[in-house]
């Protein structure tokens, strides 16, 4: 997993949704952008994410707002990783976050 690719402050920002169910961490708008560098750098494809908000009742649930980045046929793995940047810096960028903490980013990384 990319976490072991993230300085430590980064990593303590991040919200285990484990309690939720899934062996996840969501981000911060912030935090999912430099998890999205952090692993493309590395040479990982970002292959997509999902959109997590509190409930009522404070708990974390999926929005299912989400993007996929699948591999192109005849598509190098060069190419791909840094298209795969590209649209998931896209899709959280345009993501309307209110800016209070209720929502959070679940960054879904392949392998190098």
């Amino acid at each position: 997993m990319y976490l072991g690719l993230l300085d430590a402050e980064t990593r303590s920002r991040g919200l285990s949704l484990v309690s939720e169910g899934v062996n996840e961490v969501g981000w911060q708008k912030a935090d999912a952008l430099r998890v999205v560098s952090v692993a493309a750098d590395a040479g990982l494809p970002i292959l997509g994410g999902d959109i997590w908000q509190t409930d009522a009742g404070h708990r974390w649930r999926p929005t299912g707002d989400n993007w996929v980045s699948d591999r192109r046929s005849r598509e190098d793995k060069t190419a791909y990783v840094e298209r795969s940047r590209a649209e998931a810096i896209a899709y959280l960028n345009r993501y309307p976050d209110p800016g209070d903490g209720t929502t959070r980013y679940v960054v879904v990384c392949g392998k190098p």
